[in-house]
């Protein structure tokens, strides 16, 4: 590491700050400098924002330079950001202002491919221009963020990857969990829609997302043929999605491509287009010269992604409180096993074709015990030299065969085997002192 890089990594850790027993980052230069420093973009690398924070983000001269404020987030491949410890938008990470809040280009300097990029839980708000702009090759996942309050963006989120000598390279936007809410259209040359898909190269997903209180008409006067919340010439996808309460010109989602796009479950309310209630289609040019598109229809009936939210990104580490009806049986025994409190309700019916290797921790009493213990345990006789081994184990076991053999703790079981038996503890003892005999005369022996 170079003393550039030494510097560069000290000046930003000196910028961390600990919030509730994290490090988290404070500033946005900080984590400029921090990915700047890495010598090997290939290894995933994780950043918590600082919750209950605000970036303000610089705005930038005509040569793409910071005039005030902090650097805009750019990506490189393998990067993770989220809000927080859990990556939740409740976490409040808002991401304020600024020309460019999420620079996916190669405009300032970066060319390094947008691959691997996952944003999680964070706020971006009334950006002046992009909230999030890419033009190079990768794909860029949203979990559970909030798009809001952008009234004077050009685009709060283009794509416009364009590569005609790699015609199979793409740039994927992935929207999951997000809300797009009070956003309104700022008049041209903005682009006429919150999410733009500028060419067959870039496509958009987006799943169980909310899309509410956005005005595409005000400040439109074309708002009949250009207002839309979605506006893709690449491939699209979309699922689970509800849009309420919105004003939109045409249709809520526009697609110009030959290529319908994937729609499952959709639902609206107050928010239909002039043209179609829920997508326009515009497969052919003679349908856009004519501006009549093939309409398709909100599918369902009302808003799934409130009935059946999307999994979180990582498992909680509790089990269900409910089991599964049919309990998925593992090939081979847990690395710690199980201590049971009492043993399975129904034993083996029969033992194993070969006894184990070494006798269980706590054998069974004999099948028919005394009526009462004798006053001096009889001490069994010493072992042969070569002491006979059982030909082979009893006929019925009174415990279950296991992969790993099951301890009952002593506090677990009565006093009493049986009524008037020897207890366990002094049947524990009597064996534990005939094997330290057996082994006294194997090792004179």
């Amino acid at each position: 590491m170079t003393m550039k890089h030494l510097w560069m990594t000290f000046v930003a850790a000196a910028s961390f700050r600990s919030t509730m027993g994290q490090d988290c980052i404070a500033n946005l230069d900080s984590l400029d400098l921090l990915e700047r420093a890495v010598l090997d973009y290939n290894i995933p690398r994780e950043y918590k924002l600082c919750t209950q924070s605000l970036f303000r983000v610089a705005s930038l001269d005509i040569n793409m330079e910071p005039i005030s404020g902090e650097a805009s987030i750019r990506v490189r491949p393998n990067v993770h950001i989220k809000c927080g410890e859990e990556g939740l938008s409740s976490g409040s990470c808002n991401v304020y202002g600024g020309d460019v809040q999420v620079d996916a280009t190669d405009l300032m300097g970066e060319t390094l491919p947008a691959t691997n990029v996952t944003f999680e839980g964070v706020t971006f708000t009334q950006t002046k221009k992009y909230s999030i702009w890419g033009n190079k090759q990768g794909n860029i996942t949203f979990i559970d963020c909030i798009f809001k309050g952008n009234r004077e963006a050009e685009a709060p989120v283009l794509a416009d990857y364009y590569k005609p000598s790699d015609e199979n390279s793409m740039l994927e936007m992935t929207f999951l969990d997000c809300l797009f809410d009070n956003n309104q259209y700022a008049g041209k040359p903005a682009y006429p829609a919150l999410i733009t898909s500028n060419g067959i190269q870039n496509k958009i997903v987006v799943a169980n997302s909310f899309f509410t209180n956005n005005d595409m008409i005000f400040n439109n006067t074309d708002s009949d043929r250009i207002s839309f919340l979605i506006e893709s010439s690449g491939p699209l996808e979309l699922y689970d999605n509800c849009f309420e309460d919105n004003k939109v010109g045409v249709a809520n989602v526009a697609s110009y491509s030959e290529n319908t796009p994937l729609s499952l479950r959709n639902f609206g309310e107050f928010s239909s287009g002039g043209s179609c209630n829920f997508l326009a289609s515009f497969e052919t040019e003679v349908q856009y010269e004519l501006f009549q598109p093939r309409c398709l229809y909100f599918e369902s009936s009302f808003c799934t992604a409130l009935v059946t939210p999307s999994p979180s990104t990582t498992p909680s580490a509790a089990p269900t409180p409910v089991g599964s009806g049919s309990p998925t049986v593992s090939v081979a025994p847990s690395a710690t096993p199980t201590i049971s409190a009492k043993p399975s309700a129904t034993p083996t019916a029969s033992p194993s074709s070969s006894p184990s290797s070494r006798p269980s921790e706590s054998p069974a009493p004999s099948a028919s015990p005394t009526a009462s213990p004798s006053s001096n345990p009889t001490i069994t006789p010493v072992p042969t030299q070569s002491p006979s081994v059982s030909s082979k184990p009893s006929a019925s076991p009174t415990l279950p065969v296991t992969e790993s053999p099951t301890i009952f703790p002593e506090s677990e079981i009565s006093g009493d085997v049986t009524s008037g038996s020897v207890p366990v503890k002094r049947v524990n003892a009597i064996l534990v002192a005939v094997g330290a005999v057996s082994m006294m005369w194997v090792t004179m022996l």
